[in-house]
């Protein structure tokens, strides 16, 4: 099932440690910047990023970019 902006999102949620990366993601940081401010291991972070790609079914890491960029969107209008 897609949601409204187009993502194929499934019964699964994100875990609190994916949903840490999204803010991240939508900073355009790099790899090893975003495992080192979140101090975990470097493949730690990749499986983590495939995971939530799996999880979203995303086919890429632009996919996955545009949905932390929406995600980081969504919870600033959330908190108004």
């Amino acid at each position: 099932m897609a949601n409204k902006d187009g993502y194929r999102m499934s019964n699964r949620q994100l875990t609190e440690k994916h949903k840490e990366l999204l803010p991240f993601l939508a900073d355009d940081k790099s790899d090893r910047e975003i495992s080192s401010t979140l101090g975990v291991n470097i493949y730690a972070f990749y499986q983590r990023i495939e995971r939530m790609m799996d999880i979203l079914k995303l086919a890429g890491r632009d996919e996955l970019v545009k949905y932390a960029k929406e995600y980081v969107k969504s919870e600033e209008h959330h908190d108004e």
